[in-house]
């Protein structure tokens, strides 16, 4: 088992060492590997060595070349939001596939680099998309990364833990989705530095007393905002899963169904919004 962790983690390294090279290059994987000789400008090389210097840091990749990709999608990232992930992609096929020629309205609550919602307008064309996070320069991120996928998304700012938050509609909504902070604080044992160090904490960890606490208040708002027929998608901690769904079986949200991940842990919830809802204190 050591081995096979050690031979992954060698290939993970030399997977981020060719995408620095290409980064700054300009060369692909290939070019790289059948022309290993090739003269660089000495201003590359002393950008490669000190991209190295960040990457022996544990800098993540994605901070250092500014970019990360989403469902096939280049996008600006920095350390205002998280880099997106595989999961999250995942929860974006979910709603992809389940939801053919969709033309509604979909908020994304708390959309950091615009990932979810730029993907979700670029494969529904007809559909309304928003956006909204407490963080302005990451909301100043997601609008350029709307802009040069030439999408209109309407981003917002705001603070889901607010009071402000649960007055805050415009109108009713087909699709609420959300990928909200969940690691909780003790779990941050089994975290890499790459992401203590470096990704924002205020996305990531929730306090262990309430780990819940964002998924409280969005459930309650979508309950109350989504139109008749809604969805609620979630991305989840998959050691909370039967607490998501009684939170959102609280809130009076049916036909509950968890999905799992490419690594079979239940990651992801949705929730229907089949009828006018009794609003709950």
């Amino acid at each position: 088992m050591e081995a096979m962790l050690l031979c992954e983690e060698e290939r993970e390294a030399k997977a981020i060492t060719y995408r620095v090279l290409e980064y700054f290059t300009g060369y692909d994987k290939l070019n790289i590997s059948l022309s290993p000789q090739k003269e660089i400008p000495l201003n590359i090389v002393n950008r490669v060595k000190k991209a190295l210097v960040a990457l022996q840091k544990h800098t993540p990749v994605q901070y250092i070349t500014g970019e990360a990709f989403f469902c096939g999608l280049r996008l600006k990232v920095n350390r205002q939001v998280l880099i997106p992930r595989k999961e999250t992609e995942e929860l974006a096929y979910w709603i992809i596939n389940e939801n053919k020629d969709f033309e509604g309205e979909i908020i994304d609550l708390g959309t950091g680099s615009g990932c979810l919602a730029i993907a979700l307008a670029l494969h529904f064309p007809k559909a309304k998309v928003f956006g909204i996070d407490i963080n302005k320069k990451a909301l100043k991120l997601a609008q350029t990364n709307a802009k040069h996928h030439h999408v209109n998304v309407v981003f917002k700012h705001c603070d889901i833990l607010s009071d402000d938050f649960m007055n805050y509609s415009g109108k009713g909504y087909d699709i609420v989705v959300s990928n909200p902070p969940y690691v909780r604080c003790s779990e941050k044992q089994f975290m890499k530095e790459n992401v203590l160090d470096y990704e924002p904490s205020n996305a990531l960890f929730v306090p262990d007393d309430n780990p819940l606490i964002y998924y409280q208040s969005l459930t309650k708002w979508a309950s109350k905002y989504l139109n008749e027929n809604g969805k609620l998608y979630l991305e989840i901690n998959e050691a909370l899963h039967d607490e998501m769904k009684d939170l959102l079986a609280a809130y009076q949200l049916q036909d509950i169904c968890l999905k799992k991940d490419f690594n079979a842990k239940y990651r992801m919830i949705k929730g229907y919004k089949k009828q006018k809802i009794i609003e709950r204190n």
